[in-house]
């Protein structure tokens, strides 16, 4: 009894207030109109349709007719949950005729009617029975039908497709973090917004519409077709939809119902709520997009209308700002700077240099004139009925190529972290140093400080002095400063080649961040661990007091070290972070720091004392490593042999 109360109840309450509409609410109440739904084994289905099913509240009624073949219809786990897919679904009244019919669900709607009219998701006519054809997937969450009369159909009062025209939007940004844009115009996409290229960048850029006169427009509603991918939150955490009415002076959110998943390419169709600007002379709205260096998705807007009763009309558009050359972007010489009134009457143009908006206070353009540090250039004209134009922005930035001749200069200017945003530079020099080579790396010094160049192909060996010059990006990499190459080394010549290349020798407490890319010399230091990192060895080595840890980055320290072993070694200072780690370019640059394995008693010369030392310590079962002369952890005859054949070949 009590479940048969409350599906009385749920009934009743799908009655409209008003005594001739009911409203089929098949979000909340389709267990109670399609009783006989049959089950589905899809988790994200409550039923499908397989026959001919009916719903009726009074006098109306409401049947779907699934096609013979296709897709079957069925109720979704989720609003909008009726799904229809093919077929006809039939809206009839045993009574007064039906005048007026209006469908929510705001996302997929393929139907067409046999009578009367049909607005979008509305319909207006008069008659007992309408029969709607389903073309492919629609979605309905609740149905009102109406047989009273006065009902009109609201009409498509704005409507833009993104993907075919911008015309009246504009794109105001505020931040670009580097950026060269964020919303911009795609044939396939619409309107689309993302601040990741290689990373994810902290911006904000608001997408602008034309100022509307909704003074004479009532009942509106906006619908939108929208995307969203890789957006590592929800889409609503970055973009917004805003109004204003005073010119933007202040911006209220306005409610969208339905975000996309921002996982996926999938446009949704969505409402968003400006009901309350009806009426209004001057309405502006706004898509904010905001991202930050952790999330930064891609939004996409493909299109946008405004159903109503009565007009929306775009107010007159302003007056196209002067043309300031050169345009926005990155130049490396001085810019002279030009400002054109584009009608051609030569009204007077007030321009600014720091970025404030111009005024007829601000100074009036008489001549070209010269930048020669990056500058916000903006302008504005006035006619001769004093309206002012737009305003036209030009951002020129000022980037020359500096010229270096010493390596302490390189490091004194080396202040970008990363390449993106490092300045091109060039270094001219006659006296550099290579001190060391390995595939794409190049290490240099003069008598100012060690460098590392970074760029293939370079055809230099250790030993080379060369002159000439070398141009790329100046950067630190993880707090190490290098130029990435970007000619090719056209510039630079072999001045003469085999030259003394000497490590300096150092204590490893000793050793900062400062040291580098130095070649340094590090004597006695002791094998103690190794592990991989990133698919590379770290060796670490103790001089006693300080450990050394060497990075086998360039994959030619395999069984170079041993336990229990001592050695002298060159490195290059290599900082990593917050840590200092040091490179071996070549095998050549380890040394047993025992000295020469044959020499076993250490007096200098290799004869036959050294091969009793080893015979006695075979008979003494000894394991000093000094009489594994061979290095095979084995103290034996081989041993022996390898002195023989060290004798025979002096």
């Amino acid at each position: 009894m009590k479940k048969l109360l409350l599906s009385i109840m749920a009934l009743l309450m799908s009655v409209c207030v008003f005594a001739d509409d009911v409203v089929f609410d098949f979000d909340n109440d389709y267990k109670q109109l399609f009783p006989s739904i049959g089950e589905s084994s899809n988790d994200s289905h409550d039923g499908d349709f397989t026959d001919v099913t009916t719903a009726t509240i009074g006098d109306i009624s409401f049947t779907v007719t699934p096609a013979e073949s296709g897709t079957a219809n069925r109720i979704w786990g989720s609003s909008p949950r009726l799904r229809l897919y093919s077929g006809t679904f039939t809206i009839e009244s045993a009574g007064e005729p039906i005048t007026y019919i209006k469908f929510t669900g705001n996302t997929n709607w393929n139907v067409t009617a046999d009578n009367g009219t049909l607005s979008g998701k509305e319909w207006a006519g008069n008659s007992n029975k309408i029969i709607f054809t389903v073309s492919k997937n629609t979605q309905i969450g609740q149905v009102e039908v109406s047989t009273e009369e006065g009902h009109v159909l609201k009409e498509s009062l704005y409507s833009i497709a993104f993907t075919a025209s911008q015309d009246g939007w504009s794109i105001d940004d505020k931040n670009l973090g580097g950026l060269t844009y964020v919303w911009k115009p795609s044939s396939s996409y619409g309107y689309v917004a993302t601040a990741y290229t290689d990373a994810c960048y902290e911006t904000e850029s608001w997408l602008l519409s034309p100022v509307f006169d909704m003074s004479k427009a009532s009942q509106i509603e906006m619908t939108i077709s929208h995307a969203g991918n890789k957006f590592a939150g929800a889409v609503s955490d970055q973009v917004s939809f805003c109004a204003t009415t005073d010119g933007g002076e202040n911006w209220k959110n306005v409610e969208v119902a339905q975000w996309p998943a921002g996982n996926n390419w999938n446009f949704n169709e969505s409402a968003v709520d400006i009901s309350e600007y009806a009426g209004q002379e001057a309405v502006q709205l706004a898509i904010v997009y905001k991202s930050t260096t952790s999330s930064a998705g891609s939004y996409e807007i493909r299109s946008m209308e405004i159903f109503g009763k009565g007009a929306i009309t775009i107010k007159k558009e302003e007056m196209a700002g002067p043309t300031i050359t050169p345009a926005t972007g990155t130049y490396d010489t001085d810019q002279t700077v030009t400002i054109v009134d584009p009608t051609g009457n030569n009204y007077t143009i007030y321009y600014t240099l720091d970025g404030s908006e111009p005024t007829e206070t601000s100074s009036i353009y008489e001549a070209p004139f010269t930048v020669t540090e990056t500058t916000t250039v903006k302008a504005v004209y006035v006619d001769d009925d004093d309206n002012m134009s737009a305003v036209s922005t030009s951002v020129i930035t000022i980037s020359k190529k500096a010229v270096y001749t010493t390596i302490a200069e390189l490091i004194e200017n080396c202040t970008t972290s990363g390449s993106n945003n490092a300045p091109v530079v060039t270094l001219k020099t006659t006296n550099l140093l290579v001190t060391g080579v390995n595939g794409s790396n190049v290490f240099v010094s003069d008598e100012t400080g060690a460098f590392l160049f970074y760029g293939s192909n370079s055809g230099l060996t250790k030993g080379d002095i060369i002159s000439g010059s070398v141009e790329g990006k100046l950067y630190s990499y993880n707090g190490l400063p290098e130029i990435s190459v970007s000619d090719k080394w056209a510039s630079v010549t072999v001045v003469s080649q085999g030259n003394i290349v000497k490590a300096t020798k150092v204590a490893a407490a000793d050793i900062t961040a400062a040291d580098a890319n130095k070649y340094v010399r590090f004597e006695g230091v002791e094998y103690k661990s190794e592990e991989t990192v990133s698919n590379k060895t770290n060796f670490t080595l103790t001089d006693g007091t300080t450990d050394v840890v060497i990075r086998d980055n360039f994959s030619n320290l395999t069984d170079v070290f041993k336990v229990g072993g001592k050695y002298n070694v060159n490195v290059f200072v290599i900082p990593f972070k917050e840590t200092i780690q040091y490179y071996v370019v070549s095998t050549d640059d380890v040394e047993d720091a025992l000295g020469v394995a044959e020499d076993v008693n250490s007096d200098g010369i290799i004869d036959t004392q050294d091969v009793l030392a080893v015979y006695d310590a075979i008979q003494s079962s000894s394991n000093d490593s000094r009489y594994d002369v061979n290095g095979d952890t084995i103290i034996d005859t081989q041993d022996v042999l390898a002195i023989y054949e060290k004798i025979r070949n002096q």
